[in-house]
């Protein structure tokens, strides 16, 4: 799971890092990229699944669930996944 910070108000080099990656091992993983905002009509390369969320509760709560699959990597890119955002990640997997 790819998951870029990427929206109106951020550049697009999150987003370009994940698709670069994305592309180069789509034949050997499921690739599924999560938003925080709808951007399904802009986004430029068609993957198997593309998931918007909301709220930042909803992203650690699907996050979290994919986590608890056990069969799940998922790669953040973007200023905002700091130490708080990735502690709140961390104590969701505990519950």
């Amino acid at each position: 799971m790819f998951f870029p910070d990427y929206g109106i108000s951020t550049g697009s080099g999150h987003l370009n890092r994940l698709l670069s990656l994305a592309e180069r091992v789509k034949d050997t993983f499921e690739i599924e990229f999560l938003f925080f905002n709808p951007v399904k009509y802009k986004f430029p390369f068609q993957f198997d699944k593309i998931i918007n969320c909301e709220t930042v509760s909803d992203e650690i709560n699907y996050l979290s669930n994919k986590l608890l699959q056990n069969q799940t990597a998922i790669v953040l890119d973007g200023y905002r996944f700091n130490q708080k955002y990735q502690s709140e990640l961390r104590d969701k997997l505990k519950e």
